[in-house]
């Protein structure tokens, strides 16, 4: 059984790559698809760095997907530090469930006090709602899942496109869809160290980021999307020093939910 760590990062150094081993405590092989202004292949024992020339979330995210190798494959991001026995936990959880194909592990919010990404238990997840909470790191698949039912990241969603978030839950969406063996479980697998704020795709409630959440909204809720433009509205009043009143944040999520035609 061989483990592999993917993670997405840009415009590092190959030294800079490998310091993200012992920074996310990575212990088994790992793979970083690096996207900066070069194509090239570079391998130091454990770990494999791909740098690649394209731009995007999605398809960094793809990236990964392309140049995976292991028989078990552990999604995290560059600022998320796995816990020590990572590998027991994900081994336990595959003898727990072993037709599980995706397992999506519980994490620690660093910045916000510690808490837990969620407090649900451990289950099947079936609808989106099970999993819809969840960003990309945690997500350990059996590679050959990903073939089995061609599973991709929609790269008309995330950094640089007009909707600039979302790719993550369009993804855990296809999975649910494809009927795949999927667990959400409570365990803790990361820690998620930076906060939202220091990040160089989010740049607070500005008229992009309202679009895009209508527009992410409309596609995976397409039949409450409706009462659920209100709810959210009211969230976000208050959130990331928001400058809109909640009429604004109503007609731009709609507006956002206009565009999700083009993304599906």
């Amino acid at each position: 059984m061989k483990y592999q760590v993917l993670v997405p990062t840009h415009h590092k150094t190959l030294e800079q790559c490998s310091e993200l081993l012992d920074y996310l405590h990575i212990k088994s092989d790992c793979l970083i698809c690096n996207q900066c202004d070069e194509k090239s292949i570079n391998k130091i024992e454990k770990l494999k760095v791909v740098n690649c020339d394209n731009i995007g979330v999605s398809n960094n995210r793809n990236n990964l997907l392309d140049y995976a190798e292991g028989d078990f494959c552990i999604c995290i991001d560059d600022d998320c530090p796995l816990v020590d026995n990572y590998e027991e936990i994900i081994e336990n959880s595959f003898k727990q469930y072993p037709d599980a194909e995706f397992i999506l592990f519980n994490g620690i919010v660093a910045h916000e006090n510690n808490r837990l990404v969620h407090n649900k238990k451990t289950k099947r997840a079936k609808k989106f709602k099970d999993v819809g909470y969840a960003g990309g790191p945690g997500l350990v698949f059996k590679r050959e899942a990903i073939k089995k039912y061609n599973l991709r990241y929609n790269t008309k969603v995330g950094y640089p496109n007009k909707v600039q978030l979302g790719e993550d839950s369009l993804f855990m969406k296809s999975i649910i869809d494809s009927k795949a063996n999927f667990i959400r479980s409570s365990d803790v697998l990361f820690t998620i160290k930076d906060d939202v704020d220091n990040s160089i795709y989010f740049k607070g409630v500005t008229e992009d980021f309202v679009i895009s959440r209508g527009c992410i909204m409309k596609i995976v809720h397409p039949h409450i999307f409706w009462i659920l433009k209100y709810r959210n509205a009211l969230k976000m009043r208050h959130w990331r020093n928001n400058k809109f009143s909640l009429k604004k944040l109503v007609r731009l999520q709609k507006e956002g939910s206009k565009l999700s035609k083009d993304i599906i």
